[in-house]
């Protein structure tokens, strides 16, 4: 298997309070509101611990018939409002499809 990394950078510039962008990044019905790409998509975390540094989230995403893939989010720092950074790792059916470091500022 071949490794790939890169870089990503998106900026954008929200139409809402901080406080409001940072609890919709920590809050689990939040995210699973606004989190799938499209209505055939769906984004399930049920029963979590609350958002902390040192907690690890689970989920499953994908087709709303088959959400096949485990997400495993790991919260690194919390500053509420102004700072989120997390580590996500992405496994379907057992592969690795990858790891990610986001910083939300």
């Amino acid at each position: 298997m071949k490794s790939e990394f890169g870089q990503l950078q998106f900026e954008r510039r929200l139409e809402a309070a901080p406080s409001r962008v940072f609890e919709a990044l920590i809050s689990a019905e939040d995210r699973m509101a606004w989190g799938p790409p499209d209505t055939g998509s769906v984004v399930l975390i049920e029963g979590q611990p609350a958002a902390a540094p040192g907690a690890r989230e689970l989920s499953r995403c994908g087709p709303r018939g088959n959400p096949y893939v485990d997400v495993a989010t790991d919260r690194i720092l919390i500053e509420a409002p102004s700072r989120l950074i997390y580590a996500e790792t992405l496994t379907a059916e057992g592969a690795p499809l990858g790891t990610s470091l986001a910083t939300n500022e």
